[in-house]
C-alpha cells in the first residue's frame, strides 16, 4: 500500500472519488492501492505519493512490452481468418431489377388428353355442286316389265269366230296398250283362262306403230283353263320404238263357244 494525499492549489481545489474513498483538499492521508493510484493519475489528479509529487498517468506497477510487430502476410491471414469466423447476417432485400430479355422457346410438351366433343355448330352454307363422277359399272337386270292388257274383270268373248281378230270382237272396246318399246329386245306372253274356248281356239299377241296390227311370232296360248305363258320370244325390230302398240286378238273359235280370260299381260325386257 502507498499513502497518497493531495496537495493544496487555492486556484483549483481538487477533489476526486475512486470507489468509496473521496479525497479532499486538505483532508486526511489514505492508503489506496496501486490500482486506485492509476486511476486516479487517469483523471489528470496530481498526487502526492509518498511524500512525492506525482503527475499525468504513468503506471505505477510495471507494463509487460508490447508484441514484435506482425507482418502484413501474417495480418492479412489473421484478417481473413477472422472475417471467415464472423456470420454474415443477410441484410434487407434490394429493389427488383428490370425484367430480362425472352428465352428461347422450350421443346413441345406431350399431347394433351383429348376433352369432351363440344356441341354441333349451325348448319353452313350448300357449296357449289361438284363435277360429275364417272359412269359406274352396269347393274343386274332389275327384271322384267310388265305391260297388262286384261286385269280384274274377266273378259268374255262370246259366240268367237274362227278368224283372227282383237279379243271380243269389237273394236270399239280394244285390249290394248301404249308404251315405248325401243329399249327392249325380248317379250313373252302370258294369259289366264277362267272358261275354255273352242278345241284349236288361241289368243295372239299383236304390235302396232302405223295402224294396222302384225301377229308376233310365237305369241299364241291355247284357250284352256289354265295360266299360259310362252317362252322368251325376240321383239320384232320394227316394234322396238317410242309409243308402239301391243293389243290382245284370238282366232280358231267355233263360233259358238264363249271362253273368257280373267287376266292377260306381256313381260318386256
Amino acid at each position: 500500500m502507498s499513502t497518497v494525499s493531495l496537495p493544496t492549489d487555492p486556484r483549483n481545489p481538487p477533489r476526486a472519488r475512486i470507489d468509496e474513498h473521496v479525497l479532499l483538499e486538505g483532508g486526511p492521508s489514505v492508503e489506496l492501492t496501486a490500482h486506485h493510484i492509476n486511476r486516479l493519475l487517469q483523471l489528470s489528479v496530481v498526487l502526492l505519493v509518498d511524500g512525492v509529487l506525482v503527475e499525468g498517468t504513468p503506471p505505477l506497477e510495471p507494463q509487460p512490452e508490447p508484441p514484435e510487430p506482425l507482418s502484413p502476410y501474417v495480418r492479412e491471414a489473421q484478417l481473413e481468418a477472422a472475417i471467415a469466423e464472423i456470420e454474415l447476417l443477410p441484410g434487407p432485400p434490394g429493389p427488383a431489377g428490370d425484367d430480362g430479355p425472352q428465352g428461347p422457346m422450350g421443346p413441345e410438351g406431350p399431347e394433351g388428353v383429348q376433352g369432351p366433343i363440344g356441341p354441333e355448330g349451325p348448319q353452313g352454307e350448300e357449296g357449289p355442286a361438284g363435277e360429275p363422277g364417272p359412269a359406274g359399272a352396269d347393274g343386274e337386270d332389275a327384271g322384267p316389265y310388265w305391260l297388262v292388257m286384261v286385269s280384274g274383270e274377266a273378259q268374255t268373248w262370246t259366240n268367237m269366230p274362227a278368224a283372227n281378230a282383237v279379243w271380243g270382237g269389237s273394236t270399239a272396246n280394244p285390249k290394248s296398250m301404249v308404251a315405248d318399246l325401243d329399249s327392249f329386245t325380248e317379250i313373252r306372253f302370258n294369259i289366264l283362262v277362267q272358261n275354255a274356248g273352242a278345241a284349236g281356239s288361241v289368243a295372239t299377241l299383236a304390235y302396232s306403230v302405223t295402224g294396222a296390227f302384225i301377229l308376233i311370232s310365237g305369241a299364241s296360248l291355247p284357250l284352256v283353263v289354265n295360266h299360259g305363258r310362252t317362252g322368251w320370244l325376240e321383239l320384232p325390230a320394227g316394234a322396238r320404238v317410242a309409243g308402239a302398240f301391243l293389243r290382245l286378238q284370238g282366232q280358231g273359235g267355233d263360233g259358238v263357244s264363249d271362253p273368257q280370260i280373267a287376266k292377260a299381260w306381256a313381260e318386256l325386257r
